[in-house]
């Protein structure tokens, strides 16, 4: 969890989730795991909620489902996700403010509520060119912004795309949002950082030629430097 406190393991031969206290090593309380094949899951940044993605035997679809992370007793019943076949490229995980929880299959990305793990939206179609390498959210929680091939921008209150930026050469290996939730800058192996506007996915300025080995890049809060 992002205060430190919990921590949740399992492994591939295990039929239960320990959710362990971060200090002592202890087992504070077991979930447990169904008899399919893949399993995701993903503690809330406030280590209260623990969501997790099963497959379900005889079933071709995941099963969605939120559990308490000091006693492990259900909050939800099982949910069954619809356009959730099972696969690796799968992934569930809560919004920084914990307001939202995201379940993103192979092929739709699903917004639902942090709290009870209903659905807020329809899924939305997504099938992204590349790999998604790692999510980031705005500060005020409004948007979500996925980065792989390129950046796309979600709209957490509809669910749907809000927009993205052209693909870059070798993917965005680094993504900062300035704390006006306003710009964003982006490194790629190409060699170049860039700073994008959040609301239009448009570059503002040039593109900045750094080394191509590794390339790095920082943004300054006000999103000016």
């Amino acid at each position: 969890s992002r205060d430190g406190r919990s921590l949740a393991t399992a492994s591939a031969s295990d039929r239960e989730i320990q959710l362990r206290d971060t200090l002592s090593g202890d087992v504070r309380s077991t979930v447990p795991l169904s008899d399919g094949r893949w399993q995701r899951f993903r503690l809330s940044p406030d280590g209260r909620r623990l969501a997790t993605a099963q497959s379900v035997p005889g079933s071709k679809y995941l099963s969605l489902q939120l559990w308490s992370v000091p006693d492990g007793l259900p909050l939800s019943s099982p949910m069954p996700v619809p356009d959730s076949e099972s696969g690796s490229s799968a992934a569930v995980f809560f919004s920084d403010d914990d307001r939202f929880l995201i379940f993103w299959g192979r092929k739709h990305l699903e917004v639902r509520d942090g709290s009870t793990g209903l659905s807020l939206a329809p899924p939305a179609p997504y099938e992204p060119a590349g790999t998604v390498h790692r999510w980031s959210f705005t500060r005020d929680g409004t948007r979500m912004l996925l980065r792989g091939a390129n950046v796309t921008v979600w709209d957490l209150a509809t669910g749907q795309i809000a927009g993205k930026t052209p693909d870059l050469e070798g993917g965005v290996e680094k993504l900062s949002i300035a704390d006006d939730d306003q710009t964003m800058l982006t490194t790629s192996p190409d060699g170049y950082a860039r700073v994008w506007d959040v609301e239009t996915q448009q570059l503002l300025g040039e593109p900045v030629l750094q080394q191509r080995a590794a390339p790095v890049g920082s943004l300054s809060p006000d999103g000016r430097t």
